[in-house]
């Protein structure tokens, strides 16, 4: 553990950063990143040195490990999210949930009046254009939400569309198989 120490507005700072892979499907080289700082109190620093490393160093655990708690509740969230969603469509509620949102993709199924899934990619592109599956209170952002309800009306036109048309569909698929 590497504790960097520093002055501040003739202060004494602590500083520590710990990055972390978290390798995921799409991307190898992703990392999460922690980090802890603070000031030195007077009376520790009056201490001496060692007095000094021995507390930076506690709280630098102590921060780092609330952290790490932080960021496995999250990830536990992100992969199995359960979180409800619904929109007026065609005078249609249409019901579903977000149920996962593992390696920036949002995957939404939606649940009534049909049944279906489909996602949505939030890469380099979106973060970019600051659009996160995620605000920075780690709640569903607006446009993430905003993406869910786009994602129901799509499977809900899918799925409706292959309900009025099934028949030609499955002729069409028929003959376009090659066993026959």
């Amino acid at each position: 553990m590497e504790i960097r120490y520093l002055e501040k507005g003739g202060e004494l700072w602590f500083s520590f950063t710990e990055r972390v892979p978290v390798p995921t499907q799409a991307h190898s080289r992703v990392y999460r990143v922690y980090e802890s700082s603070g000031k030195i109190p007077e009376e520790i620093q009056k201490q001496g040195q060692q007095a000094i490393r021995t507390y930076a160093e506690k709280k630098v655990e102590a921060d780092i490990k609330k952290q790490k708690i932080e960021a496995k509740k999250h990830d536990e969230f992100a992969k199995n999210p359960d979180f409800s969603v619904s929109v007026k469509h065609d005078y249609k509620l249409l019901k579903g949930k977000i149920i996962s949102t593992d390696d920036n993709v949002l995957r939404v199924r939606l649940e009534k009046p049909y049944q279906g899934e489909d996602y949505v990619i939030y890469g380099f592109g979106s973060a970019m254009l600051g659009k996160h599956i995620f605000d920075r209170f780690k709640s569903f952002s607006e446009d993430a939400i905003e993406h869910a309800k786009i994602l129901l009306v799509r499977i809900y036109e899918q799925k409706k569309h292959y309900d009025e048309h099934k028949e030609v569909i499955n002729l069409a698929n028929q003959l376009n198989s090659p066993e026959n």
